[in-house]
């Protein structure tokens, strides 16, 4: 303990840091997403988004999902062919880049509720 910890009562905790495992380091998206692709949706659609990708797995889902995908495909102009086999890796990737992009948005007080609304300022 230092004097100052002593005299207030405190502790002092030391963490130690911990290093990135390499598989997650290592690990590249096979879809990348550009900022103005990003913008196109809203926090709405990736809810939408996210209740689609934890349906049970069945024909009927599978065939919503490459629907999905097209609509995706189309509103952002993705202009790479996506094979019907990786839908669902394609809506995972853009799931998560939607998200990561959302939430960054979020921290600087930006906040989009769905396709249609503009980015509002939070107070």
């Amino acid at each position: 303990m230092r004097a100052g910890d002593l005299i207030a009562g405190t502790i002092v905790i030391s963490v130690p840091r911990r290093a990135l495992l390499g598989d997650l380091v290592a690990t590249t998206a096979s879809y990348v997403f550009s900022r103005k692709q990003l913008e196109a949706y809203g926090a709405f659609e990736l809810q939408v988004l996210e209740e689609l990708l934890r349906r049970p797995d069945s024909e009927q889902t599978r065939a919503l999902q490459q629907d999905v995908r097209a609509k995706i495909c189309r509103k952002i102009g993705w202009t790479d062919e996506v094979p019907a086999h990786e839908t669902f890796a394609f809506l995972t990737a853009f799931y998560s880049a939607e998200r990561d992009h959302l939430e960054r948005e979020q921290l600087f007080g930006n906040f989009r509720a769905d396709k249609t609304s503009g980015v509002s300022r939070e107070t």
